[in-house]
């Protein structure tokens, strides 16, 4: 059964490092998916950049067929809900075709491109209105969320 964990850190760096960026745990916060015992690492987010009115999103995943609309819920709420951010950002890299492709269909929209920011590829930049969230309004099932320190 998937489990939802809040800010879990040894599924955070596993996040970090799949997704490429320099984690700061005292200020990034983390939700995954993962089997009831942590063990095994289905899909993860990290939060950062934190500006009280938004923050960035990235996302690491290791097996796709977990991403269920009760997961895209908890996602979501977390920095909407939660965070009572406004928008989320999310960077990707132009060959990066797939994640661009997975941003866009859980509704991103591109609002810029920065030129050679990856050392082979642009950086697309995304963003996601809370109001344009379609995953806020999903009935999701409960998670028990766990809470690691």
């Amino acid at each position: 059964m998937t489990q939802l964990f809040v800010d879990y850190w040894p599924h955070y760096g596993i996040i970090a490092e799949a997704a490429h960026i320099g984690p700061n745990p005292s200020l990034d916060h983390c939700v995954s998916f993962a089997t009831d015992n942590g063990k095994e690492l289905y899909f993860g987010c990290i939060y950062q950049s934190w500006t009280k009115v938004a923050c960035t999103m990235h996302t690491a995943i290791f097996d796709g067929s977990k991403i269920t609309r009760n997961a895209l819920y908890h996602i979501f709420y977390y920095p909407y809900i939660q965070l009572k951010c406004e928008r989320i950002f999310s960077v990707v890299p132009s060959d990066n075709p797939k994640a661009l492709e997975l941003n866009h269909k859980i509704g991103f929209k591109d609002i810029t491109v920065v030129p050679r920011a990856y050392e082979a590829a642009d950086a697309v930049i995304l963003s996601m209105e809370r109001d344009g969230c379609k995953w806020l309004n999903y009935r999701p099932r409960p998670y028990e969320a766990r809470k690691v320190a």
